[in-house]
């Protein structure tokens, strides 16, 4: 019997021990080497059924990502701002909608460019108060703008809306169907990225519950990263088809958000030309904002690529985009002149993060001070 006793006791502190390694571990990769660096934080995103996903209200959490950490906070009503009521006598309100560059991505709450912007106008000696509201969501395509604006934005009377055009891939993504969306795990991805991610669970390290350890053990990436290495080593011949590990599946276009930065310069390059669908759906934009008494603006948001090409290059697609917006009797606010002139300056890393190519927040203090001169100069403001 004792010696049953003694075997079961140093049995249980073995595990005990392995059991305490493991948490010093998980916690010292989560402080000091954090593994899980995801486009966006676990959970921030749930499905709709009118825009295919939308961002979770009251949402709370950090983003972790390789060349930022910021903290990400959603309201009640289900945008990155506070919470707004009935609008009041003597407030002029603009809200923002858009892709990741009128979300945010890598900036904090107070960073973002509306956010700025709103701070810029109360310098001006007005009896106007502004309101500007952040009304952003990243990888949204027009599509999923508009009907946003119809479900969120017209209930907060703006006088006027301020639409986000990222010309790099909207075009295309308004060709595709809204109801691409699946979560696995907490994080959001298109049918093609949710079977890559299913798939994955049959392959890798021999042990239960891999997917949600994917989403949320640090330490369970750092040793399937390391265990893919080595099969690779073990199993990679010069004939031979490469492997996909776990990791390099999810990563692998997983979430369709990412894709959108890292199209080839060739793309650029490509005849350009606005289809009809994109039009009429700014078509619609400024015609429900008009009903309601305000006014839709097109604010054309350039790509870290262009900036950096000669203006040949990129003129024949924003005349396109400018004549779109004239047929629509829209104004335009164009960023592309301020950031190419930085671009030639050399200023680009001080304004874009090179790795998921957005603005940092002297990106966000350029658009907004571009935007206050514009909205001044248009007299789209009183």
């Amino acid at each position: 019997m004792q010696r049953l006793y003694t075997c079961l006791l140093s049995l249980s502190l073995a595990i005990g021990a392995c059991l305490v390694g493991l948490v010093l571990f998980e916690l010292s990769l989560r402080l000091f080497h954090p593994q899980i660096i995801e486009i966006h934080p676990n959970g921030m995103w749930q499905l709709s059924d009118t825009r295919g996903y939308q961002l979770t209200p009251g949402f709370d959490g950090e983003h972790i990502f390789i060349d930022f950490k910021v903290r990400i906070t959603i309201n009640e009503q289900g945008y990155r701002d506070r919470v707004y009521g009935p609008k009041q006598p003597g407030v002029f309100r603009i809200l923002t909608i858009g892709d990741s560059f009128t979300f945010g991505f890598g900036v904090q709450n107070q960073e973002v460019f509306s956010k700025v912007l709103e701070a810029r106008l109360h310098t001006r000696p007005a009896q106007t108060t502004f309101e500007v509201i952040n009304g952003g969501a990243s990888g949204y395509s027009t599509h999923q703008e508009l009907i946003f604006l119809k479900e969120v934005g017209l209930n907060l009377e703006p006088d006027l809306v301020l639409v986000g055009l990222y010309p790099h891939n909207d075009l295309k993504d308004n060709q595709k169907p809204i109801d691409r969306f699946e979560i696995a795990y907490g994080f959001l991805y298109d049918q093609q990225g949710y079977g890559m991610v299913r798939q994955a669970e049959k392959t890798g390290l021999p042990i239960p519950m891999k997917g949600f350890l994917w989403a949320y053990s640090h330490s369970y990436r750092f040793l399937a990263d390391r265990y893919h290495k080595l099969k690779f080593q073990w199993t990679f011949t010069p004939s031979a088809e490469v492997e996909h590990s776990d990791e390099s599946i999810i990563e692998k276009g997983s979430d369709p958000l990412d894709q959108k930065k890292s199209l080839p310069r060739e793309d650029l390059e490509e005849p350009y030309v606005v289809d009809k669908k994109t039009s009429g759906l700014f078509r619609e934009i400024a015609e429900i904002t008009r009903r309601q008494g305000g006014e839709a603006v097109m604010l054309l948001i350039p790509d870290i690529k262009q900036v950096a090409n000669p203006e040949p290059m990129w003129k024949p697609q924003w005349d396109q985009l400018k004549e779109m917006a004239a047929l629509n009797n829209m104004p335009v606010i164009d960023l592309m002149p301020v950031f190419s002139e930085a671009a030639r300056a050399g200023q680009t890393p001080e304004l874009w993060y090179l790795v998921n190519k957005h603005w940092k927040q002297t990106g966000h203090r350029l658009a907004a001070e571009t935007i206050y001169t514009s909205l001044l100069n248009q007299q789209l403001i009183p």
